[in-house]
């Protein structure tokens, strides 16, 4: 089960295998915020960024295994673990794959990070991308506190910050155009020739609510056509399925400008 969750932040969708999420707390009580890169190398994912708002000293920076935040950061989930291993610190070869360890923020509640990690990617069983990252109130003992819930979660407390990791390119931090992974013209959600990222409408009733509940066979969350960790943005006018003659039809269904958007993010539980 995949779920959209719904947020201020416009992330990209991007060919480029980097990742990016803006952490805060959805129930505006931390006042914690902060911007995080996943940067894809060959020796590994480079983390780097910067997380406001945190008491001075350590505290423990995981991922987790829902790509849900709402309404809280306890939606995230538990530490991403697919391979059911102990909880661990980022140096142990036992260890969650979400287990990064500790960021330390500094007498201005300022956490600057940048570290390597060999254990994450992009892609497969260990693919971070539509998965959350939270940041907790304390200190994560890394497995070796000798606490009841040391080697589960470090012991590391309650949840100041969260987001879904998504895609990003080097050059724009917006959401970008549709997703068009195969250079298609834009289309309707039936159309042979569209976006993958081409689902037509939705249609509001009259106290401005729109359920809908409908099958696409272009989008998969695998693969070049996963729309894991890609945005899903509401736009403000109809989309006329590339059939309006207008000169954005072909491109966008000019569909007008963005209301709403978020990141596509795994759920594993009902």
């Amino acid at each position: 089960m995949f779920k959209i969750a719904l947020c201020a932040a416009i992330l990209a969708i991007a060919y480029a295998e980097d990742g990016i999420v803006y952490l805060m707390d959805p129930t505006g009580k931390s006042g914690v915020t902060g911007t995080v890169r996943f940067l894809k190398l060959p020796s590994g994912i480079n983390v780097i960024g910067d997380i406001r708002g945190l008491t001075p000293g350590k505290h423990g920076f995981h991922i987790h295994q829902e790509g849900n935040i709402q309404p809280s950061c306890l939606a995230a989930g538990g530490h991403f673990n697919p391979f059911n291993k102990q909880h661990g610190g980022p140096d142990d070869s036992d260890r969650h794959v979400g287990d990064l360890g500790n960021i330390e923020a500094d007498q201005n509640g300022v956490a600057h990070i940048d570290f390597r990690d060999t254990k994450i990617s992009f892609e497969g069983a260990t693919s971070i991308l539509g998965r959350s990252i939270v940041v907790h109130e304390k200190v994560d003992d890394l497995g070796k506190g000798g606490h009841p819930d040391s080697l589960k979660t470090g012991n590391a407390g309650g949840r100041l910050a969260c987001g879904v990791v998504g895609v990003v390119t080097v050059l724009t931090l917006s959401a970008g155009g549709h997703f068009n992974p195969f250079n298609k013209q834009h289309g309707g959600p039936e159309d042979s020739d569209r976006h993958v990222g081409d689902l037509g409408n939705i249609e509001a009733d009259q106290n401005g609510v729109a359920v809908f509940d409908f099958l696409d066979t272009k989008i998969s969350f695998d693969g070049m056509t996963s729309i894991l960790g890609r945005s899903a943005v509401v736009h403000e006018k109809v989309d006329d399925l590339g059939k309006g003659g207008h000169p954005d039809s072909l491109k966008t269904g000019n569909a007008g400008g963005r209301l709403a958007c978020g990141v596509v993010g795994v759920v594993t539980t009902q």
